[in-house]
């Protein structure tokens, strides 16, 4: 039978009298961890920041809302846009919260504007989104970030389990909102279990997206203190539940901020895109054996997302991520998080050519489980298995080609190289991209950071950028900046600012 309202509140309100007597020290099981829907004010203040953050990490996560930034505070100059609903970051570490949240209202309002209803989370972008939608007034831009962040929590209340439990039944649907309806202490206040505290003992539950976006309306100045951004953090892990959440990730024991640095570790950045709490960002599952499974993305997202990392060949993005349903990426630097999205239908396409090479890749990872670019001889038979409609040799043959030099191994270049034109429709797909090569069609970009810091490359601007897919080929390619994660994404493209 389905909970109802009152059976909710009823639940929350033991659960939470629950966590009050064990931060207490009283009642018979004081010094057990609770499960469930909430957990003890220490538990979960360890869980998000560990036992031994910095007090420069504490103060970064302690100073920052979730607001808009007043549009006079924004870059105007040469190749910068008028943006009405640009996030304003004060400090390093939340950035990954603040990136998350921008990308969602982008997303908004290129599909929907600012109406107050649920998106549904397989919309695209079908045609051009107009650049009027960025200048939306002050107003309509206030009620698309609180109909962003609805989407958000509830993405994390509702996503389908990462990890299938065979006979499980389906968890409970409904979004927790951690704000409190108070400032903790006072808007200055720095005492971490107090605001923990506070967050727990006056939590709200929402049971459909519009009863959660009202919750977030209620408490909306308390996304905008100094408290807001790690708030809005727990509300997300406490939406997905910390049982659930715990057991996405690969390695559950580090706390989800860096307590050195104070950036949030990739899972709590899925949470908020994917509503998992996955812990990699290439496609799909990997089974390492002895019951390890690395677990990715298995679907597209509503927003996508692009890293640096990748560019210097430290980690694999999946092609769902860089193909999201939505032009918009969070895109993650060596030490920053920032948002790139186009309002140009065009920006999602795919050319015939890079189509079959994807599909080339994303067969080959399923063995290429440590992303080396190379996977053993033995799993030819199966990887060929795989592609039906290529129209291979003879493994014998194939297998002298690809390695012939029996070295037992096939690497992933060689593997490209040698398959590409066995698909029936390679020369054709070939010849298109040679045209299309030779007049490259550039796709508009708009590249926003909300960091206010002196001395950030590109401080607190919506920028103009353009990319050429496939006018650099031949070029020596960007190794390292936005430039490099772009390419990433497209091809050997040209980045013009």
């Amino acid at each position: 039978r389905r909970m109802d309202e009152k059976d909710l509140n009823d639940a929350l309100a033991l659960s939470l009298e629950l966590m009050a007597q064990r931060a207490r020290g009283e009642g018979p099981d004081a010094q057990s961890p609770a499960k469930g829907l909430v957990t003890s004010a220490h538990e979960l203040l360890v869980y998000v920041l560990g036992e031994g953050a910095s007090a420069a990490v504490l103060g970064q996560w302690t100073s920052q809302g979730i607001g808009l930034a007043a549009t006079d505070s924004l870059s105007s100059g040469e190749g910068c846009a008028t943006f009405d609903v640009g996030l304003a970051q004060e400090q390093g570490g939340p950035c990954a919260i603040l990136a998350a949240a921008q990308a969602m209202v982008v997303r908004r309002l290129m599909l929907a504007g600012h109406v107050m209803q649920p998106l549904d989370l397989d919309a695209q972008l079908a045609a051009d989104a107009l650049e009027s939608c960025l200048t939306p007034g002050a107003d309509a831009a206030h009620s698309c970030l609180l109909s962003a962040l609805a989407d958000i929590l509830w993405h994390a209340a509702s996503a389908p389990d990462a990890v299938q439990t065979e006979g499980a039944p389906p968890a409970e649907q409904c979004a927790v909102v951690a704000l409190p309806a108070l400032p903790p202490g006072g808007q200055g206040s720095t005492d971490l279990h107090s605001i923990f505290e506070s967050m727990l003992m006056q939590s709200k539950i929402g049971y459909s997206w519009q009863a959660t976006r009202a919750l977030l309306e209620a408490r909306q100045h308390m996304l905008a203190s100094r408290v807001g951004a790690l708030c809005f953090l727990c509300s997300a892990l406490l939406s997905r539940r910390i049982e659930r959440f715990s057991s996405e990730r690969d390695d559950a024991a580090p706390p989800l901020i860096d307590p050195q640095f104070g950036h949030c570790c990739q899972e709590v950045l899925n949470l908020m895109i994917l509503g998992q709490g996955v812990s990699n960002l290439f496609d799909g599952e990997r089974d390492l054996g002895g019951g390890f499974v690395l677990r990715g993305v298995k679907a597209r997202p509503a927003v996508g997302l692009l890293s640096e990392l990748e560019a210097l060949r430290y980690l694999q993005v999946g092609s769902l991520y860089k193909q999201p349903l939505c032009p918009v990426w969070v895109v993650a630097s060596q030490s920053h998080f920032s948002v790139l999205f186009s309002l140009s239908a065009a920006a999602q396409r795919s050319s015939p050519l890079e189509a079959l090479e994807e599909r080339l890749l994303r067969a080959f990872t399923e063995y290429d489980l440590e992303g080396n670019g190379f996977i053993s001889a033995e799993h030819l038979p199966s990887l060929v298995a795989a592609l039906p409609e290529w129209h291979a040799p003879p493994l014998e043959q194939l297998r002298s080609q690809l390695d012939p030099e029996g070295t037992s191994l096939v690497v992933w270049d060689a593997f490209l190289q040698v398959m590409r034109p066995l698909h029936p429709e390679s020369a054709v797909a070939v010849a298109a991209q040679a045209q299309q090569d030779s007049e490259p069609v550039p796709i508009p970009l708009l590249h926003y950071n909300g960091l206010a810091s002196a001395g950030h490359a590109h401080k607190r601007a919506l920028r103009h950028v353009t990319v050429c897919a496939g006018a650099a080929r031949g070029k020596p390619m960007a190794d390292a900046g936005l430039a490099a994660v772009m390419q990433t994404r497209w091809t050997d493209a040209a980045v013009e600012w």
